[in-house]
């Protein structure tokens, strides 16, 4: 922080668009300040919270408000700082491992203990009984493409809005992106493992309303292996902090964090309750600049108040990161902009069909290019985890093929690998049917680490 001159202002910065664009935040690529073109870690900014407990109800939550999803335009660009001619007229595949440092993942776990159930291993969250994979995880890429259920999902990459100067003509290619969007039915599933890993995340910002109205975003629960404080959930940086502006070469204008911040797992029905959230983090390029690249979030949550760690009680989806990039994703979510209504889970099932050089173009900045995939899912979506290595229940057929050094009984594959997050959508031009994620790099490895390690507390006193 000694060599930025960091500016701290309540002034919006962000405009949310409730006629056009419900529910989105426009940036314009004027706003965009380059630094440089390229790839590299970025270091955490975190915020402890108010020590003030959350109560919500049903109606007050049905009252809230999709938090406003960055929403890109290429209009009146030509010309911007940064931009880079000469790119190619195919979107294909960036390098997998901009970041550097190897492919890793954390394997999901399932609420409670882990035990020995009809000879096979079950990891779970909850301590108490050693994992037959030690403290971290095992380490080692997934493989380069596993689509998931019946549906086939092209890996190929699309030819997609063509590159004529700085400014963008043709429609997109027919078919693409293909996805598969689908509500959890019979909907109380929602309570089960693993689908009540997901979360709706209530919280305000008054950088998005200064009145202090209640905002949404969706998240995960994710696993801190077993050193970690088992309260962890992974979200999109915009849900927990505003994104700050870079004024100069030298002067930053720092994002506004968000406040009362409720996480309500397997929603509408919550049988668990909810959790107060103890600390938020996320990227300084998110912190700072608004940076999409680094548009992660990390909320750690207090205790509730029969003492139990979120991730225990609800069991956690596993994370990766520096994977490769042709994945077959879930992406989940609560959208609630039109047409959605927040109420339900939603799913999409794509793969990714394209990085967005185009975000590289016109918001040139520090960064692994991020990804693109199929999915028309609205405003609060915002953070929903993007899965890999889906397994939505138990049967013979789950043994993880990937543990292959621990010769005790087989373990069983739960859940899934979170491996990016919901972010942005391009609005000009326009793209309804795609979602745009950040590429999980070092910097989310080191996102997590940070997070994954601090106390959670006992729950705060009445408001």
């Amino acid at each position: 922080m000694d060599r930025w001159k960091v500016l701290k202002t309540s002034s919006l910065m962000v405009l949310i668009i409730s006629l056009v664009i419900p529910a989105y935040l426009t940036i314009s690529p004027a706003a965009a300040q380059s630094v440089r073109q390229g790839a590299g870690n970025d270091t955490v900014a975190s915020f402890d919270l108010p020590r003030v407990r959350v109560r919500l109800t049903k109606e007050q939550m049905a009252q809230a408000r999709a938090v406003p999803m960055p929403a890109l335009s290429v209009r009146n660009a030509r010309g911007i700082p940064g931009g880079a001619p000469g790119l190619s007229r195919t979107l294909g595949v960036q390098p997998q491992n901009p970041d550097g440092g190897p492919s890793e993942y954390v394997p999901a776990c399932t609420p409670g203990q882990s035990a020995i159930v009809n000879g096979h291993w079950v990891p779970g969250c909850a301590s108490g009984v050693a994992t037959p994979f030690g403290s971290f995880g095992p380490p080692g890429p997934l493989p380069y493409y596993k689509p998931s259920g019946s549906i086939t999902l092209s890996t190929a990459s699309c030819v997609y809005t063509a590159f004529e100067g700085d400014a963008f003509t043709g429609p997109p290619d027919p078919g693409c992106p293909p996805y598969a969007r689908y509500q959890l039915l019979p909907a109380e599933l929602v309570t089960l493992y693993p689908w009540r890993t997901n979360v709706k995340i209530f919280f305000k910002n008054v950088k998005y309303d200064p009145t202090g109205g209640f905002f949404v975003c969706s998240g995960k629960v994710i696993s801190t292996a077993d050193s970690g404080n088992r309260s962890l959930v992974v979200t999109a940086g915009h849900c927990v902090n505003s994104g700050g502006r870079q004024i100069n070469a030298d002067e930053f204008e720092e994002g506004t964090w968000s406040t009362h911040v409720f996480v309500c797992p397997a929603y509408p029905f919550t049988p668990f309750g909810c959790w107060d959230g103890q600390q938020l983090s996320t990227l300084k390029g998110w912190f700072l600049k608004s940076n999409l690249r680094r548009d992660v979030g990390m909320i750690v949550t207090y205790l509730n108040g029969e003492g139990q760690r979120i991730g225990e009680v609800t069991g956690a989806m596993g994370i990766g990161w520096n994977l490769n990039r042709i994945q077959a994703y879930n992406i989940q979510g609560y959208p609630q902009a039109a047409p959605f209504n927040g109420l339900w889970k939603i799913y999409c099932k794509s793969s990714r069909f394209r990085d967005d050089l185009r975000l590289d173009k016109f918001f040139p900045d520090l960064g692994p290019t991020t990804l693109s995939a199929g999915c028309d899912m609205t405003g609060g979506s915002s953070g929903g985890g993007w899965v890999i290595d889906y397994v939505m229940g138990h049967s013979l057929f789950n043994r993880n093929p990937f543990i292959l050094f621990y010769s005790g009984p087989d373990v069983w594959r739960v859940g899934g690998i979170v491996n990016s997050v919901t972010s942005y959508k391009w609005v000009v031009p326009s793209e309804p049917d795609a979602l745009q994620g950040p590429y999980f790099g070092t910097s989310v490895r080191n996102l997590w680490n940070a997070a994954r390690v601090v106390v959670s507390l006992p729950p705060p006193g009445g408001e």
